[in-house]
């Protein structure tokens, strides 16, 4: 990761960041109060989750990929993008609204389509079709 700037930049140096990814070309960060994504060595960063036009902020306390595909763990769901953050769906939970707070991406998810999700309130969800539908 030589290629990183020694300095963060911007919006991100004053945020409480709860996760970060490094993919090809950029890298995400999870906060408080969104996704931070930055394309250009951490010189600028902006909203990744623009595009979903969200009514309130997400936070988001974890990240995971295989591929091109990036996981967002989050309040109440997961969020799911198949190009490093272009564009992004909300796939929510099962009720009770669960805290996603650990993700993991099977080591063969393009053939399995395997996800794990582990919650602060103690639960473990699985998704064998890439995200798209869970269960306890």
């Amino acid at each position: 990761m030589s290629d990183l700037s020694p300095e963060l930049h911007g919006e991100l140096s004053s945020q409480v960041i709860y996760s970060l990814l490094a993919y090809p070309g950029g890298i995400l960060a999870g906060k408080g109060g969104g996704l931070l994504r930055t394309t250009d060595q951490a010189q600028t960063w902006q909203d990744a989750l623009r595009a979903l036009d969200l009514q309130e902020p997400v936070v988001i306390l974890c990240l995971a990929q295989q591929s091109q595909m990036v996981f967002a763990g989050a309040v109440g769901g997961v969020l799911i993008t198949p190009d490093f953050g272009d564009s992004w769906a909300m796939v929510l939970l099962p009720t009770p609204p669960v805290s996603v707070s650990a993700l993991v991406v099977s080591p063969s998810f393009l053939q399995d389509g395997i996800v794990i999700a582990g919650t602060l309130e103690g639960g473990v969800y699985l998704s064998q079709n890439g995200g798209e539908h869970w269960q306890a």
